[in-house]
């Protein structure tokens, strides 16, 4: 009985607890099950502001997937989800958004908004599916991206994710996902101050998993580096004081690097290999045809590593390139492509026996395949497209695809008019000129506008010619003046307004080159003269552009700037006499813009005092003399152009700005300058009308494109 009743007990008190216990579990279980339901929901909200305010799609995925996995009874929010990620899928061009689609359709047929969402997809989807494999095998080229970071220095990874570049804006090293569009930045050191360090030229390893790229130092020497493809393991894998060193591309197993070595004050250059491992070399080939920018031609090697090929200028200071192949052991070379025309070398096609180079011998830039086996030309090169222009080739991918860039330039005349006494604008920045235009110059009289247009030739982007136009301001007659020039910079209006002083070249000779100088152009019947002929070696690199030059009051002598020097030619006499020796001469150090004032009497020019890293503003009498110093400016600001006002009493310059271009007056009895305006564009040139108040500049802007090339066979 006492034992009845202790059992009774104990189920009394176990069930007392287990009442109060049990609805706990029940409350619990329920505040699970709801907390459960908001965090499903706030999951989805995070994954969609991943995918459309972050772009990342892949994170958005993972996110996406841990719902579709942790809360499989939530079907409006599976729905959802799955849709979501057909749509990430897609995005990234991969093949299992059409799964997600058919998940939806099949099992989630009664939320009828997704439902229909991915039917629509899905349809489209099989639409773009069997267009492509209708037209698979079919060449074509087309645009992937536009912009400023592509350039020359770029390279895709063989399996077509990344592309390694340059940073210009900090000068660092880094890569462009082109499945999500992001680009990361790799290295942390560059800066374009001095001593300036940057990044250069890059290739990506056979597994996409290392880049090797050059590096400038301080101390103006090359390294050969190596860097994860996420930022980490970074090292120095070969660097050597006496040369430049620049990667051109990573064997098949990843195991060397072809590299071109080769000093600055030397035309030759060498192609080495490069272990990546250990940065040991051994020197395969020296080049000794160079023309001093060989460290820029083309490398590349065959998919079985037994051959380079690379491209080489056949003869000094000719624009006629020809095409090699060299066994990999450095023991035979012989040639592949000989020609009289200029064939430059793009690539040679992976896991394939062809090699695609640029050739003019057509007129025109056309692009060629040739059939290589076992380093043996088969038959004859086969043109694949034709009027491609000048492009920059940047490298193939595993399937075949060939990533180029092309580099487009557009020049704009802008004017303004303003109170030169307080900065004061009268009438807003505009566009007077239509098409890529620069170089504004008024007339004497102020009632024409003497410019020079700039176009594309038929051999394609990278290669332009001039035309240099005089239009009247009254009538907006615009006529060509057919000199003979095919570049023309820095025209100049004579004082007697019959004739324009230009810097330029001739248009080329039988023998292929043109004469470089300062011509002068009779506006009437665009008569040419050559008043100065040019040291090729001044004009390299495009510097010849910067020459700047000016008339005397009378019209009877030029000034001219060359090398260190500001001299003065009298066009009768031949006589030539020096105004000015700059004592900072150095490859940092130039003149910055120089101008006559209204009575010749005086001569402004800007300067770079190398020794103290400073631009200063000094006026020297034309007839020669000490330079009187106007202004000498803070470390970081450069003066850009120079003017007079037109009483002769101040002189105008620009400076260029981080965002934009200032313009300031300075008395010639000195004192402290005075900012008149700010523009938000970066202004080249500084022409005042002879009314004192409008002013002419021009701007450039640039834009760098990348192409593919699909199916070329």
């Amino acid at each position: 009985m006492i034992i009845v009743k202790l059992i009774t007990m104990s189920k009394i008190k176990i069930f007392r607890w287990f009442i109060p216990a049990f609805v706990i579990v029940l409350f619990l279980g329920a505040l699970i099950e709801a907390q459960s339901q908001e965090t499903a929901e706030e999951l989805l909200e995070a994954a969609l502001f991943k995918k459309e305010a972050e772009g990342d799609l892949e994170g958005a995925i993972n996110i996406f997937q841990r719902i579709v996995s942790n809360y499989p009874g939530d079907r409006k929010i599976s729905a959802k989800s799955y849709l979501q990620l057909g749509i990430c899928y897609e995005k990234l061009g991969l093949g299992r958004a059409l799964r997600a689609y058919r998940e939806v359709i099949d099992n989630y047929s009664d939320q009828i908004e997704e439902a229909s969402e991915a039917r629509e997809k899905l349809s489209a989807l099989l639409r773009v599916q069997s267009e492509i494999e209708k037209s698979g095998s079919e060449f074509r080229i087309r645009q992937v991206w536009a912009g400023p970071e592509i350039d020359m220095f770029s390279a895709p990874s063989l399996d077509g994710r990344y592309l390694s570049f340059v940073d210009w804006e900090t000068g660092n090293l880094a890569v462009f996902d082109l499945a999500t569009w992001k680009k990361r930045i790799l290295t942390k050191n560059a800066t374009w101050n001095k001593p300036k360090e940057f990044a250069l030229y890059s290739r990506i390893s056979p597994d996409s998993k290392w880049i090797v790229y050059s590096w400038y130092n301080e101390d103006s020497t090359y390294d050969l580096r190596l860097i994860r493809t996420d930022g980490s393991g970074q090292r120095i894998l070969y660097s050597d004081k006496d040369f430049q060193v620049h990667p051109a591309g990573w064997s098949s197993d990843g195991k060397l690097i072809a590299v071109k070595r080769g000093r600055e004050d030397d035309k030759n250059y060498q192609i080495l290999w490069v272990s990546a491992a250990d940065g040991s070399f051994r020197v395969l080939k020296t080049i000794e045809k160079g023309l001093g920018q060989t460290l820029q031609d083309r490398i590349c090697h065959s998919p079985d590593d037994r051959y380079l090929a690379f491209d080489f200028p056949v003869e000094k200071d000719a624009r006629n390139y020809d095409i090699n192949l060299l066994v990999t052991d450095g023991s035979v070379e012989f040639p592949l492509i000989v020609h009289p025309a200029n064939d430059k070398l793009l690539g040679w096609a992976p896991n394939k026996e062809e090699i695609l180079f640029l050739s003019d011998r057509s007129g025109t830039w056309d692009v060629f395949v040739i059939r290589v086996i076992d380093g043996i030309p088969e038959g004859s090169p086969k043109k694949v497209k034709s009027e491609i222009g000048r492009i920059i080739p940047l490298g193939f991918t595993r399937d075949g695809s060939f990533y180029f860039s092309m580099y487009a330039r557009w020049f704009y005349i802008c004017m303004t008019t303003i109170d030169l006494t307080d900065g004061t604008i009268l009438a807003p920045l505009h566009n007077p000129v239509v098409g890529s235009s620069f170089s504004p110059e008024w007339s004497p009289d102020g009632e024409s506008l003497a410019y020079v247009s700039e176009k594309i030739t038929p051999q394609g982007p990278g290669f332009f010619e001039h035309f240099l136009h005089i239009r009247s301001l009254k009538s907006g007659e615009d006529r060509v003046l057919h000199c003979g020039l095919n570049r023309i910079w820095n025209p100049r209006w004579s004082p007697d307004g019959n004739y324009i002083l230009v810097t330029g070249i001739s248009r080329e000779n039988k023998q292929g080159k043109g004469r470089q100088g300062l011509y002068r152009v009779d506006i009437r019947n665009g008569g040419l003269t050559a008043l100065v002929k040019y040291d090729p070696s001044l004009l390299q690199g495009g510097t010849w552009r910067y020459v700047g030059s000016d008339w005397s009051a009378d019209g009877k002598a030029v000034f001219y700037k060359v090398h260190n020097r500001i001299l003065m030619k009298e066009i009768e006499t031949q006589r030539v006499k020096e105004i000015y020796r700059n004592p900072y001469i150095s490859l940092d150090t130039n003149f910055r813009s120089m101008a006559i004032s209204p009575d010749g009497q005086s001569l402004a020019f800007g300067l770079r005092d190398a020794e103290k890293e400073i631009d200063r503003l000094l006026v020297i009498p034309s007839s020669g003399g000490e330079p009187q110093e106007l202004l000498r400016l803070p470390e970081a600001e450069i003066i850009w152009k120079i003017a007079w006002t037109p009483d002769g009493n101040y002189v105008l310059f620009t400076i260029g700005e981080k965002k934009g271009t200032s313009l300031w007056r300075i008395s010639l009895e000195g004192g402290d300058p005075k900012k008149l305006w700010q523009s938000d564009k970066k202004l080249a040139s500084l022409r005042i009308h002879p009314d004192g108040q409008r002013l002419a500049f021009y701007t450039l802007e640039t834009e760098t494109e990348l192409w593919v090339m699909e199916n070329f066979r």
